[in-house]
């Protein structure tokens, strides 16, 4: 598990979504399949830590499986979410701090 923070941290909501993108009850699917303006945050279940969104067309929230930005994950939900938050215009270009900082010490 990962430490989430506590301003991404939410309840798990809404059932567990297998179209990760697309929204089981309207088919709703977003721009690029990128739901980082429509998440709420973060929560931990015992299937793992999840991403929680909500459909902006009816409202429908589900989760999916947070992937930590990796060798083979491009970018990270979490950081992402933060920067658009903030209103950073370039969110979408947003990589885990973290992460960057593990690369340079290899």
């Amino acid at each position: 598990m990962i430490d989430i923070p506590l301003n991404l941290r939410v309840p798990p909501q809404g059932r567990y979504n297998r179209g990760v993108y697309t929204c089981y009850k309207c088919g709703f699917e977003p721009p690029h399949y990128n739901v980082v303006p429509h998440m709420l945050g973060l929560a931990e279940t015992s299937a793992g830590v999840m991403v929680v969104w909500e459909c902006p067309r009816c409202g429908q929230k589900s989760m999916f499986h947070y992937r930590a930005q990796n060798d083979r994950e491009a970018f990270d939900y979490a950081a992402q979410l933060i920067a658009f938050r903030r209103g950073d215009p370039d969110w979408r270009m947003v990589q885990n701090p973290d992460w960057l900082a593990a690369q340079k010490k290899k």
